[in-house]
């Protein structure tokens, strides 16, 4: 196996948004973190399916290897307290504002920089 921490350079990936043609890379992932390997493989494309979000995985193309993921989604952060009263000062009416959310991270443990 390469010594990815040396190796590893973002030419070298290629992003793509999962789908149920990538079960045999999923299932193969390796994290530290059993929560977000389940969310990984129970729930990402079931989310992305419904609408919830939308999950990219990243792929070291020499080795074709699954080596991270992340997963995001459409949110609204409300305007409230002293944000608001800013907000309103300046004639800005809005009481929520459009928010990209990271909703799940995860690196393969070989890149997770743990030794």
């Amino acid at each position: 196996m390469p010594d990815y921490k040396k190796e590893l350079q973002v030419k070298d990936l290629r992003i793509e948004v999962v789908s149920s043609g990538h079960k045999q890379y999923i299932e193969c992932f390796e994290s530290d973190n059993e929560e977000l390997k389940d969310f990984l493989i129970e729930d990402a494309l079931k989310n992305q399916e419904v609408g919830i979000s939308t999950t990219y995985l990243w792929f070291y193309n020499p080795d074709n290897k699954l080596v991270a993921y992340v997963t995001i989604l459409m949110d609204a952060i409300r305007v409230s307290g002293d944000l608001r009263e800013s907000f309103l000062g300046q004639g800005i009416g809005y009481k929520t504002l459009p928010a990209l959310k990271v909703g799940r991270l995860c690196v393969d443990k070989d890149l997770s920089g743990e030794e």
